[in-house]
Order: C-alpha cells, then sequence, then structure tokens
C-alpha cells in the first residue's frame, strides 16, 4: 500500500540531511517518523514544513530555491535547534 506524503510537495524518497541539537544524521524524509523522541520528530517536520513553504514562496516569485532550513522549535516544553537541508538524489 502506498504511503501518504509526510511533508506536502516533498517526496517521502528524498534524502535529507537533518542536525538536532547537535546530533546531525542522513535520512529520508519518511524516516523522520521514526524518532525515538516526539518533539525532536515534530521539530524536525515543522523546519520541513517551512522549508517548503519558503520554496513555493520563492517559486512563485521566480527566485531561486532554498534548499535548507534552519530554526528554534519548542515543542513539548522542550527547546530543540534544527537546521534541515535537501540532498540531491
Amino acid at each position: 500500500m502506498r504511503k501518504q506524503r509526510l511533508i506536502a510537495g516533498l517526496n517521502n524518497s528524498q534524502k535529507i540531511r537533518f542536525i538536532v541539537d547537535g546530533v546531525g544524521m542522513y535520512c529520508c524524509i519518511a524516516d523522520v517518523e521514526n524518532f525515538a523522541t516526539y518533539s525532536a520528530q515534530q521539530a524536525v517536520i515543522t523546519a520541513l514544513q517551512n522549508l517548503q513553504a519558503q520554496r513555493e514562496l520563492a517559486f512563485t516569485m521566480c527566485r531561486q530555491q532554498p534548499t535548507g532550513w534552519g530554526t528554534n522549535s519548542i515543542f513539548a516544553g522542550r527547546q530543540h535547534n534544527v537546521q534541515v537541508d535537501l540532498l540531491k538524489d
């Protein structure tokens, strides 16, 4: 059975590099659902959603689309420093 896209506009097979609180990993967008902590998972998902929103905005304005996003997020009482980058397939 086909799995629904986690982030609208990005394929689940898209490879990413993320850094959460100084710990980085490479994975696919679909693998984000397998994080050990809920707050880190939500921080990365939010960063991916913000990145996709910025990519759509740049597309409508005929500008170069960004490939990375960094932010501080607070989920479940924890603050996370998050950076997400899209990688070429």
